[in-house]
């Protein structure tokens, strides 16, 4: 029988910080967990799912957990609930996230003929892991940092992902899975970024994707200086192992609109 009375997965660990130790009682994840992460390419570029991992193995050192990511950039829920035999079940897991719609609302106003396909593609997939068994995390996608002007970021594409993150919180209370809503403190980032300066400027304005520099700070850099910065990091990484062995143990936490480890307290 599916016992799936676990807790908090920490906001996904990314909109958490935690001064105070974590309780394993409380927590989402288990000693001996086989986690696995579906979703799109949110899932596949491995930064949300990073931090989950690191928040785990740095509070919970002791535990044996499997971590497997197996996002794919453009997918929508139909996607994965078809691909759940091949990608997720193969791996026999204890609990998995799911983390769905971006891609599936069109990028266009609301609408039934996206809405319904990407409901059906959840319950199909709640269904698939209720028969294996598996304690599921349900995903609200994040919202868009578009440039429409004004005080919030809740217009165009965002008022429908506001509804599909709905539905997602619809499929978690109907089989008592774990609902993790990204989408509403993600916005309250963008709204406070709006609220700096009469004029707003994308945080991830122009071709740009959110990656790691040295420092552990994570930002926003130009498609085109990706790869050099990549090489740069390693090189970097390479000169520190012993103090990066260190630096594990540091807590993450959220500064402004940038995500940094800083030592605990």
């Amino acid at each position: 029988m599916l016992d799936c009375t676990r807790c908090c997965i920490v906001a996904l660990a990314v909109f958490c910080a935690a001064p105070e130790p974590a309780k394993s009682a409380e927590f989402f994840f288990k000693n001996g967990d086989v986690v696995v992460m579906i979703g799109d390419s949110m899932t596949e570029q491995h930064l949300y799912s990073n931090y989950v991992e690191i928040w785990t193995v740095t509070r919970f050192p002791n535990w044996k957990r499997t971590f497997r990511n197996v996002g794919i950039g453009g997918d929508r829920s139909v996607g994965g609930n078809s691909r759940m035999a091949r990608d997720v079940l193969v791996h026999k897991p204890t609990a998995m996230t799911v983390d769905f719609g971006m891609n599936d609302g069109a990028y266009r106003a609301f609408g039934d003929d996206t809405f319904k396909p990407y409901m059906d593609g959840l319950q199909g997939m709640a269904n698939q892991a209720k028969a294996a068994n598996i304690c599921t995390a349900w995903v609200t996608p994040q919202p868009l940092d578009n440039a429409d002007p004004g005080t919030t970021a809740l217009t165009g594409y965002n008022l429908t992902l506001e509804k599909f993150s709905a539905g997602v919180q619809t499929i978690a209370e109907k089989i008592d899975g774990l609902f993790v809503d990204q989408l509403h403190p993600y916005l309250a980032v963008l709204d406070r970024a709006r609220g700096q300066s009469p004029k707003y400027e994308r945080i991830t304005a122009g071709d740009a994707v959110l990656t790691n520099v040295p420092e552990w700070v994570y930002t926003v850099v130009p498609r085109e200086e990706l790869e050099s910065k990549k090489k740069a990091l390693v090189a970097e990484r390479i000169a520190r192992l012993a103090e990066l062995d260190r630096e594990v143990a540091k807590t993450l936490t959220i500064q402004g609109h940038m995500v940094e480890i800083v030592p605990s307290r």
